[in-house]
């Protein structure tokens, strides 16, 4: 739809009804070259003014209903399509021209100072692809190719020799009191969250039937302090955590029978690990029970994590990688090359670029109908397209003028 007229459409249509009522009013005076020439000058602006009017607004409807030659513009949609993709394709971005801006504009110079403006979203944007290609891979797959690998490797390593590494002696009152202490605070914590009630029972029961095996006469213990002591299984539960927890508070007191015990038989493990026979007796249960559990379990953890903690890799993964690609951009050699790698593959790509641009042209212009391509072009044009009324006003006036002159000389100076 067509906006308000402008000051050149008014003076369009301001001069065409001046022309066309100048002309009609000349048909009523008396003969005379000049009555005649003011009427053959008006009459020619009336007619070149109307035919320019019919000729503009033919270009996007009917005038006056007429339908022969009409509604240019929307008849030639699929022209004006074809046409748009052949000048942009073949003369705007063809692909020598293209080929010659990515040459002559270094593209990780230009990158460089959009990345460090704009970090957050090109970390965000880097996140989003690593986390939709780890979201693309078999996770059940890549767990147990990772899994087989480590298995593998943790065939050919000393287990033994590692864990002779990692047990430093406890000679020293400090270390010896750290150790136990470390002892204890690992016990405490599964007395808390590893121990729980049914297992406790369980325990109990167990202890009470093995103690009743031992004679007739012991089974009726338990009924004789379950009657006159009340000793339920809640109450023996209690006791027993109680118990262990007094134990385990016992381990970190270097001076108690456990903690002493503990030392030793620690001390006593240290030494055997410099037997052979024995480090391989460990090597050999960590191959014939480790690595299977290896291969299963830990292929189920791995899985386990990746899935709880893919997306913080993903954004830890799309930070490191930005903070390096920039750390590397700083450098102009680096950005050289960059520019030289990136030239090498545009070329390879830039045909099918090339033919996509024309695609894309071609797509976004055929979302419009004929009348909604004409209703766009018309309101882009149209106001510049009233100097041709007003120029065909103007020109037939001239040419009507001289052509009245040229007749009457030629007729020897008589009235036309």
């Amino acid at each position: 739809m067509r906006e308000a007229k402008s000051g050149r459409e008014r003076t369009a249509d301001a001069i065409l009804a001046v022309s066309a009522l100048a002309a009609a009013g000349a048909a009523f005076l008396p003969p005379s070259f000049g009555s005649g020439l003011f009427f053959h000058t008006a009459l020619a602006a009336a007619v070149g003014g109307a035919a320019d009017w019919f000729a503009v607004n033919s270009l996007f409807r009917r005038p006056l209903g007429i339908p022969f030659r009409t509604e240019l513009v929307p008849r030639s949609r699929d022209k004006i399509i074809r046409m748009a993709r052949v000048m942009v394709t073949e003369e705007i971005l063809t692909v020598p021209r293209l080929y010659r801006v990515l040459k002559d504009h270094s593209l990780s110079a230009a990158f460089l100072p959009c990345m460090e403006t704009h970090r957050a979203e090109v970390r965000k944007l880097c996140g989003q692809v690593i986390l939709a290609g780890l979201e693309a891979l078999d996770a059940e797959k890549m767990a147990d190719r990772a899994m087989d690998a480590a298995a593998l490797t943790a065939e050919h390593i000393d287990w033994a020799a590692l864990l002779q590494k990692a047990l430093p002696p406890v000679g020293g009152d400090m270390i010896r009191s750290e150790f136990l202490a470390g002892l204890q605070h690992a016990g405490e914590a599964f007395l808390e969250e590893g121990l729980t009630e049914e297992e406790l029972l369980s325990i109990y029961h167990r202890a009470w039937s093995a103690y009743e095996r031992g004679g007739r006469g012991r089974s009726m213990l338990r009924g004789l302090l379950q009657s006159q002591a009340g000793l339920t299984d809640e109450k023996a539960a209690v006791l027993i955590r109680e118990k262990i927890r007094d134990w385990a508070a016992s381990l970190g007191d270097p001076q108690s029978g456990a903690g002493q015990k503990l030392i030793a038989e620690y001390e006593r493990f240290r030494a055997r690990l410099d037997d052979e026979a024995f480090r391989e007796r460990i090597n050999s249960a960590v191959r014939r029970y480790g690595l299977p559990f290896l291969r299963t379990e830990g292929a189920a953890w791995l899985i386990r994590f990746m899935e709880a903690h893919r997306e913080d890799g993903a954004e830890a993964a799309a930070a490191k990688l930005v903070q390096q690609l920039e750390e590397r951009l700083q450098d102009e050699t680096v950005r050289r090359r960059a520019d030289r790698w990136l030239l090498r593959q545009a070329a390879d790509h830039l045909p099918r670029l090339h033919e996509r641009i024309g695609d894309a042209v071609e797509r976004a212009l055929s979302g419009y109908s004929g009348e909604a391509m004409a209703n766009l072009i018309e309101s882009n044009v149209w106001h510049d397209l009233q100097m041709i009324r007003i120029n065909g006003s103007l020109i037939g006036a001239v040419l009507g003028g001289l052509a009245y002159v040229a007749f009457y000389a030629a007729a020897g100076g008589a009235a036309l």
